[in-house]
């Protein structure tokens, strides 16, 4: 009974849902540093995780879900918001976020200004709040195989500074796409 109980309990954990820390501030406001967020890693697919390719594919990312991914240059798990999808227009100019010619976000600070047109079958992500990141701006577009799941919402949070310094009033608080 415990063998089945542990082997549906790594079963979820690499094919259903994870938790992950937010390590730092790059997401807030609608994150913050020392969050645990709730993964659905079944929301665009079934993924085979020896061959990290999707084998079942039945929903696609939407503008503004934020997703748990791979970062292409050094393969480390990140959160990051879909700002373009395929084949769309996103600039950055004067502190805005534009996509297909309409402002995304309107207080966004960067260090440079761009143009790009997003490739058919990939993505481009941002950080909600870094000048420094290291997002689509660094590392350019991303397949959809190195999307790994759809944060569905803070499942508790503690602020860093102590052991039980928790910040209960964002304990289960659902996300919320600004898009919907």
């Amino acid at each position: 009974m415990i063998t089945l109980f542990l082997l549906l309990l790594v079963f979820s954990k690499c094919f259903i849902f994870g938790v992950f820390l937010v390590p730092f501030s790059y997401m807030e406001p609608a994150l913050q540093a020392g969050d645990r967020v709730a993964i659905n890693r079944l929301a665009f697919g079934f993924k085979n995780l020896w061959q990290e390719k999707l084998f079942i594919s039945w929903s696609s990312p939407r503008r503004g879900d934020i997703v748990l991914m791979a970062t292409p240059i050094i393969n480390k798990l990140t959160l990051k918001r879909i700002i373009g999808l395929p084949d769309d227009e996103v600039a950055i100019h004067h502190n805005q976020v534009m996509v297909n010619g309409k402002v995304f976000l309107a207080k966004f600070q960067s260090w440079d200004e761009r143009r790009v047109r997003v490739p058919p079958g990939k993505y481009y992500v941002l950080d909600d709040n870094s000048e420094e990141a290291s997002d689509s701006r660094v590392f350019g577009f991303v397949d959809k195989e190195a999307l790994l799941g759809q944060v569905k919402g803070v499942v508790f949070s503690t602020t860093g500074h102590g052991w039980l310094d928790f910040r209960h009033q964002r304990w289960f608080k659902p996300l919320i796409n600004p898009l919907k």
